[in-house]
């Protein structure tokens, strides 16, 4: 009688529920409430991640943030250099000169104006003339 040997897959580290090798970094899915970062099991997503619920694993937060949710920034990566607005955007504090405050690195594309100054469609300040600015309280 001829013996057969059959191969089998290589069993996954204990905390991965699907796996491309041994190894602990080398999950696929996670069991549970773990969450997939970086090829591992964790319980909570490192600084600059948050925890994706639709797709179970650490999503990478908006560049600027230091952490963040689905949906906003909660903390900007460097607190003397960018400041975080009400509705979770963070931005650069040193902006063109007609900026209040901006968006970008090479600071020209502006979220407010200083007085005297109104935000076009462009997202760059220009100065008001006697019909297109309203003064504000």
């Amino acid at each position: 009688m001829e013996q057969t040997t059959k191969l089998c897959a290589p069993k996954c580290h204990p905390n991965c529920r699907t796996c491309s090798g041994k190894a602990a970094d080398q999950c696929l899915s996670c069991f549970g409430y773990s969450i997939l970062s970086n090829g591992n099991c964790v319980n909570i997503c490192p600084i600059g991640y948050y925890n994706s619920i639709t797709y179970q694993r650490c999503e990478k937060c908006p560049k600027g943030c230091k952490s963040c949710t689905s949906q906003a920034c909660i903390e900007c990566e460097s607190s003397t250099e960018m400041t975080l607005t009400s509705k979770g955007i963070c931005y650069q504090k040193s902006c063109d000169q007609s900026c209040l405050t901006c968006l970008n690195s090479n600071n020209s594309l502006c979220l407010s104006c200083y007085n005297g100054y109104y935000l076009d469609n462009d997202n760059h300040c220009s100065s008001c003339s006697m019909n297109n600015c309203l003064e504000c309280d």
